[in-house]
């Protein structure tokens, strides 16, 4: 008997515990029932929407439900002193209480449903392709898209703060992504988006912002001007020397490519550059005729560099150009040094004179005007990029392709003098970011394949942006494009109409597994309707097909980190940004004038020189 007492002694004991519970737990729902509904809501929209700040639709909900009670009680007269204890119980209470309880519910579940179906639209991202969900199968295919989780260690999150560094993609669950270029994936940047994609204020003035952040120097590729318009007084507030290489007018500050160059080598190599852009095709029919006139311009250049400063400048290249064969050839032998006397050996042995289609292709430079000929100490210098903070502005102008030479030159001895010129690289060394916004019009860059492959380790950091990728093939070949790309550790899309650009992209983002449903119908005549069902199989399927890539909405943006799943992100407008509204209120800034151009020099007073003078000596005098 006694044993079997003690034995419902523990079922007693489960009993009370289930009792004091069970009273515990239904007493908690009945205080705080209405704000756990809030809080599960609030929870699900947070899940749902991929978006933090959705977490707060309670307490939008609790506000609309205390207006309402509030208001409600003035109407009828009635006083509530203590709303929201009433609001977030389910005891029983008055019917303007509980109207108010539905309220917030109702308000509630729709903020919660606007972030749902209106934020970010990346909340399938990670799971979902097209609707058809992802499977783990890695036999058909790996490929996701990224979250803030799978990018660790290459991103940051938010606008970056002051000595803060990152390149700005975009926006992804309303979060700014910075990519940090850790080691070992390559710092350099391939935009690419076609006419009307964002490409200035989507990517370039984020990026000219979070270069003035991190304090680096600045090279920005300006179509037009625009990008100077936008940000230069702001640059210039916060300690920058903004200058100018103006194509299109004549503000700013000029360059003198013979002041630049410092060796034989490198006057072969301003030759190469600058008739290779003026010249659409070199096949096997023009090589000839491109090595004289290439052999021409150093014999004439070499010549001129060595005239005192003032007057070792490109206009009198030019002016030199012009002139008869024989004239040219007896001041280069008799006045020249030897590099310009061995040069011009090459072309007095051919039977045709290349100074006509050689001035013909230059000719643009003629309508520069100081651009080519600032006067001595006043041009623009490479190595300020280094000594402090600089943000140096190329307007170039879209579609005119007369000025490829000027521009293929420029960049190429920017490139040249930040590389291969530049000794003692530490962490000390100001990092030059380079922005180059219309890469195609900005023509054939010597030696860029090579450049590109080590300007990181000189602190060097390239951003190509592109409206195809076919435009980089043209312009460097098949293989040097496959190059150039493949040394971008970030490649962007913002958005395309090329078939072969989206291609490219949809092999990039990879292959994944999706589960797919099919029907099966017996077809069979009488059994048609009776013998029907649904499996659902898996598939390998690309991540974004191209032509998805194609129908790419307007807001979104791809972009492909080496080593990380691609990201699916929101464009940022910067415009639109509170601090990008700041950058812009500041206008262009002060943007002073070029000088009028020198005076060319006087042939004749160089061919009367007596043979006995010294040509430096005389030519002193001349000018």
């Amino acid at each position: 008997m006694w044993r079997s007492f003690w034995g419902l002694v523990p079922l007693f004991l489960l009993g009370l515990a289930v009792w004091w519970v069970g009273s515990s737990v239904l007493s908690f729902l009945t205080s705080y029932g209405c704000l756990i509904v809030l809080v599960l809501v609030g929870l699900l929209s947070c899940y749902a929407s991929r978006d933090i700040t959705s977490i707060f639709t309670p307490a939008t909900g609790l506000f609309g439900g205390w207006v309402f009670v509030k208001v409600a009680g003035l109407l009828t007269g009635t006083s509530y002193a203590n709303v929201f204890p009433l609001l977030l119980s389910f005891q029983s209470a008055s019917p303007i209480v509980i109207a108010g309880r539905v309220v917030s519910v109702v308000i509630t579940l729709l903020v919660a449903g606007w972030f749902a179906f209106s934020g970010d639209d990346n909340k399938l991202e990670a799971s979902d392709v097209d609707g058809l969900h992802l499977v783990n199968n890695p036999a058909l295919g790996t490929a996701r898209w990224a979250t803030w989780q799978s990018m660790k260690g290459q991103v940051a999150s938010g606008w970056p703060k002051e000595r803060g560094r990152g390149v700005i993609i975009g926006k992804l669950q309303g979060q700014v992504i910075r990519f940090l270029a850790n080691p070992p994936v390559s710092p350099h940047v391939l935009v690419v988006g076609g006419t009307g994609a964002g490409k200035s204020v989507g990517f370039v003035m984020p990026n000219i912002y979070a270069a003035a952040m991190a304090g680096d120097s600045l090279v920005v590729a300006d179509p037009k001007g625009e990008l100077l318009q936008a940000t230069g007084g702001w640059l210039q507030q916060q300690g920058y020397d903004v200058r100018v290489f103006d194509l299109l007018s004549n503000r700013g500050q000029g360059w003198n490519p013979l002041e630049t160059v410092q060796s034989e080598q490198e006057i072969d190599l301003l030759a190469d550059t600058l008739i290779r852009n003026a010249v659409k095709d070199i096949g096997r029919e023009t090589a000839y005729f491109f090595a004289l006139e290439k052999s021409a311009l150093m014999a004439v250049m070499s010549f001129v560099q060595g005239l005192p400063p003032g007057q070792n400048h490109f206009l009198n290249v030019m002016s030199l150009l012009i002139q008869p064969s024989d004239v040219l050839g007896q001041l280069i032998k008799n006045r020249g040094p030897k590099a310009a006397v061995e040069s011009w050996g090459q072309v007095e042995s051919a039977k045709t004179s290349p100074l006509v289609g050689l001035s013909a292709r230059l000719n643009i430079i003629r309508q520069t005007g100081s651009l080519l000929a600032p006067e001595p100490g006043a041009g623009i210098d490479f190595s300020m990029l280094r000594a402090r903070k600089t943000a140096l502005f190329c307007i170039l102008p879209v579609g005119d392709v007369s000025l490829k030479p000027i521009l293929a030159a420029f960049y190429t001895f920017l490139f040249r003098r930040l590389c291969y010129g530049q000794q003692n690289i530490n962490s000390e060394t100001r990092t030059v970011r380079l922005l180059l916004d219309e890469f195609a019009n900005l023509g054939h860059i010597g030696n860029f394949n090579e450049v590109i492959s080590i300007a990181r380790g000189y602190g060097v950091n390239a951003s190509i942006v592109l409206q195809t990728l076919s435009q980089l093939r043209d312009l460097y070949g098949e293989a040097e494009a496959r190059n150039i790309s493949g040394n971008c550790g970030l490649q962007i899309l913002l958005g395309t109409q090329d078939f072969e650009t989206a291609q490219i992209f949809s092999r990039a983002l990879g292959y994944a597994a999706v589960r797919m449903r099919q029907d099966r119908v017996n077809l069979t005549l009488g059994k048609r309707y009776l013998e029907r069902g649904a499996d659902e199989v898996t598939v390998r399927r690309a991540l974004m097909e191209p032509a998805e890539i194609l129908r790419l909405p307007a807001q979104k943006g791809i972009a492909v980190i080496d080593g990380k799943p691609p990201i699916l992100f929101r464009k940022i407008n910067f415009s639109d940004e509170q601090l990008g509204k700041e950058v812009l209120s500041h206008g262009p800034g002060i943007v002073p004038l070029r000088s009028d151009p020198p005076e060319s020099v006087n042939l004749f007073d160089l061919l009367t020189m007596t043979d006995g003078d010294s040509c430096n000596s005389d030519i002193d005098g001349l000018f």
